[in-house]
């Protein structure tokens, strides 16, 4: 049958559209699209038997369908594939196949991946440690708004590592970082209100970002709280 279709039942019966919620019936269509190479019911069905909903929980089965959902490049499953060897769930632990599945996720243009490539450069785990591609990943998933890869950029402007120092262009993307509620990053922009160190010395901001920080949980010392 038509793979779309069979997809759309999965679909409806999963949630009760316009018939009753049934589970067992849910699968059995999942099953179907993804046996005719549907990608999107071979990543649905991987995250069933990976969670074990509805269905005997089996990571071996899930990263097959991974793996055949990664095989026409559906991005997350990329992604889940590099988590699976990463982490050694239902495969061998390897990290040398996790950043295969990691680049190949961060090529599609994928944030969560291109932040973790940029990290594990950084810090030279499964790859020589190298802060030129460190700094182009954390740069494509920041322009993607992802939080984790701004903050880590500002650190590569902060730090001057791999690119040259920029107080202001770590300013920048400590700013973007911390609207989206990142502690660390709050903390690092207080910390440069504080000092006037890449943008006008500012207390009352640096008062603002120090309170957030601690708000999530960050450490702050009581001297930069009051």
């Amino acid at each position: 049958g038509d793979i779309q279709a069979q997809r759309n039942l999965a679909i409806m019966y999963a949630n009760g559209l316009g018939t009753e919620k049934n589970n067992s019936l849910a699968i059995e269509w999942l099953r179907n699209a993804a046996k005719n190479g549907d990608t999107e019911a071979q990543y649905k069905l991987a995250s069933i038997y990976f969670a074990g909903r509805g269905i005997d929980k089996n990571e071996y089965k899930a990263r097959e369908l991974l793996e055949l959902a990664a095989e026409q490049n559906h991005t997350e499953a990329l992604f889940k594939l590099a988590q699976m060897y990463e982490k050694g769930i239902g495969v061998s632990k390897d990290n040398y196949k996790a950043i295969y599945w990691f680049e190949k996720a961060a090529q599609q243009g994928y944030a969560k991946a291109q932040s973790e490539l940029g990290l594990r450069y950084t810090t030279g785990n499964g790859v020589t440690r190298r802060y030129i591609p460190a700094y182009k990943w954390f740069l494509k998933a920041a322009k993607q708004n992802h939080a984790e890869a701004q903050f880590n950029l500002g650190m590569l402007y902060k730090k001057g590592i791999g690119i040259e120092q920029d107080c202001h262009q770590a300013y920048k993307w400590f700013l973007k970082a911390a609207e989206q509620n990142h502690a660390e990053a709050q903390f690092n922009l207080a910390r440069m209100y504080e000092r006037g160190v890449g943008v006008e010395r500012n207390r009352a901001e640096a008062y603002k970002w120090f309170f957030n920080a601690d708000q999530l949980g960050f450490p702050v010392s009581k001297k930069d709280k009051n």
